[in-house]
């Protein structure tokens, strides 16, 4: 590090004597870059553009500080229009691809990385880890996996961040031990991961262990408030021990972070249900429908509501509609329950309809909250963190 200022020290010297050297300004600010003195570096970027404002060299180091200032839209539009503009480099694509990681473009993040790994395989390494991560939102998880895995064997066995993306990885598909033998490596090399401590507080939820996971999700918290997937564990283990305004709570914090995500939207539904916030819940999950209207729980858990609002032939369609797109939905067998349980019994109270939610419905199913437990961890990994 003293001997990157040290050259950036004798560069601005030179430029004392040169101010309208592009070269030496260009080298002055990427230098101020590795050493993290972003603003001067910015200063620098700044006398660069003045003096050419399309210098593709000034510019990609604009789109590099902002990406370091957390810009990412910014960082994205300088790096697609140098890409657009037929300036193409490993660096461009790997950087445009992280810019479009963190602003959602995760279908833009697969191609212009595929592409950058397919063309120059060697050439960024770590392109690999990213494109997992995107394909992770994408759903695609064992194609994640495999690339992960790709990286570790062939790059380095010990690298922090794909050993902890894999543990996550691994817990979305319900292999819990692997998960937990990749979260234990990562966190002997860094005991603050946040995927490795997501895939152990995870882990616990599902053994049931609800005081240790609570306290587990807060410590993440307390180190990331912006954690959808801790918000959304918290707001599930609040269910679990019958905190239902705790659990809204959560969970309307974790769908602001994770708004993609459309277990989180159902899980929130159903905190409104059981506080007998019919109006909300609807509201909540026809919100769900508008980022993806083929996802049959979502139609399922609408029907129940409809039911308990007395709009019987609203419920009963869109029983059907959760049925005909998964067979197999909980939510969508659930509110069969409950329509053939209306249809014996109509006026079916509060505490009877509290009785169907903590028993199995029908044979061999799980009750309410582990299948929202299952859905949150399940469909729908877009923009899940």
């Amino acid at each position: 590090m003293n001997e990157l200022k040290d050259k950036l020290a004798r560069y601005l010297g030179f430029l004392a004597a040169d101010p309208s050297n592009m070269s030496l300004l260009r080298d002055s600010a990427d230098l101020a870059l590795q050493i993290n003195e972003v603003d001067q570096a910015l200063g620098l970027i700044t006398r660069g553009l003045d003096l050419d404002p399309t210098h593709p060299g000034i510019n990609y180091l604009l789109a590099t500080a902002n990406i370091q200032n957390q810009k990412f839209e910014e960082a994205y539009t300088i790096l697609h229009k140098l890409l657009g503009t037929g300036i193409d480099n490993p660096g461009i694509r790997y950087n445009l691809g992280l810019s479009a990681l963190y602003i959602g473009r995760f279908a833009e993040v697969d191609a212009t990385l595929t592409t950058l790994i397919n063309e120059t395989p060697d050439a960024v390494p770590h392109a690999k880890v990213l494109l997992a991560r995107a394909k992770h939102h994408l759903g695609e998880l064992d194609e994640a996996a495999d690339l992960l895995h790709e990286f570790l064997t062939n790059v380095d066995d010990e690298h922090v961040e794909a050993n902890g993306l894999l543990a996550l990885l691994y817990q979305d598909r319900g292999d819990n031990e692997r998960a937990l033998a990749y979260a234990k490596k990562t966190l002997l090399k860094n005991a603050n991961n946040h995927e490795a401590l997501i895939t152990l507080a995870t882990v616990t939820l599902d053994n049931l262990d609800l005081e240790s996971a609570l306290q587990q999700f807060e410590n993440i918290l307390h180190m990331n408030d912006n954690s959808g997937r801790s918000w959304l564990g918290k707001g599930l283990v609040e269910l679990y021990k019958n905190n239902s305004i705790g659990a809204e709570g959560s969970l309307k914090r974790c769908v602001e972070l994770m708004p993609s995500h459309l277990g989180s939207w159902n899980a929130l539904a159903w905190a409104q249900v059981v506080q007998n916030k019919l109006a909300e819940a609807e509201q909540t999950l026809l919100t769900a429908l508008e980022t993806d209207r083929n996802f049959g729980d979502t139609h399922g858990g609408l029907a129940c509501v409809q039911l308990m609002l007395g709009r019987i032939e609203e419920a009963a369609m869109s029983q059907r509609r959760a049925e005909r797109l998964d067979a197999t939905s909980f939510a969508a067998q659930f509110a069969k329950a409950l329509l053939l349980q209306h249809a014996d019994k109509p006026d079916l109270s509060q505490q009877e309809m509290q009785e169907l939610f903590n028993r199995p419905i029908v044979a061999g199913c799980s009750n309410l909250l582990e299948n929202l437990q299952k859905l949150a961890n399940g469909r729908s990994h877009r923009n899940f963190h």
